[in-house]
């Protein structure tokens, strides 16, 4: 439980696995009651997922090698293989992704003697044999289709200034110190082409 800032009042949320610890911690809580008043939809339940660790490195890094006899992943570098298995990045899904690493059980049983009593009980069997819920599936058929992916992020005019002053300033202080202004010159008009061909430069102007 916890006091919603907007809110002002206690909210509930579903926690999943250890906060920094696991290698997927999941949250789920009332979205709708969160955002309040001013949210359109009538039912806003929302499912968050945070990898950490190794599990963040294995969805981010579809090249990461493993051993190639257990199909581990290794810390060790030394004879290992890219998994073909592993989809590329670009592929990843909420659904698959979501399915792999959490996944609601139904409770199986089966029927049992109890020779000291002389009855018969129903008893659980062991859980790697319970079936997955229908629910969690059916809610995560809803999502398929989904991508995950990293935004696509666009370099400024902003970014260009700042990486020209933390990193290549240096350099050309001292290219500058030991050919004169002349040198500035010639980079323009080295530069001037490859400004042409660049169109991501040329929208920036």
């Amino acid at each position: 439980m916890f006091v919603d800032p907007k809110l002002g009042k206690m909210g509930h949320t579903v926690y999943v696995g250890a906060f920094r610890k696991s290698n997927c911690f999941v949250r789920i809580y009332d979205k709708k009651l969160q955002v309040g008043p001013e949210c359109a939809w009538p039912i806003w339940n929302r499912l968050e997922f945070q990898l950490n660790h190794d599990a963040a490195d294995q969805y981010c890094n579809p090249t990461w090698n493993v051993d190639p006899e257990t199909g581990e992943i290794s810390n060790s570098w030394e004879n290992l293989f890219s998994d073909p298995r592993r989809a590329r990045f670009e592929d990843r899904s909420f659904p698959k992704t979501a399915f792999y690493y959490l996944k609601f059980l139904e409770p199986s049983y089966t029927e049992k003697y109890d020779e000291d009593f002389d009855f018969y009980y129903l008893g659980t069997i062991h859980k790697r044999y319970w079936p997955v819920c229908s629910w969690w599936t059916k809610f995560l058929n809803t999502s398929v289709g989904e991508k995950i992916g990293l935004p696509r992020h666009e370099t400024g005019l902003q970014e260009i200034d700042d990486w020209l002053n933390e990193q290549v300033s240096g350099a050309i202080y001292l290219m500058s110190k030991v050919h004169g202004r002349e040198y500035f010159d010639k980079l323009k008009q080295k530069g001037e082409p490859k400004f042409e061909r660049n169109k991501k430069y040329q929208n920036l102007v």
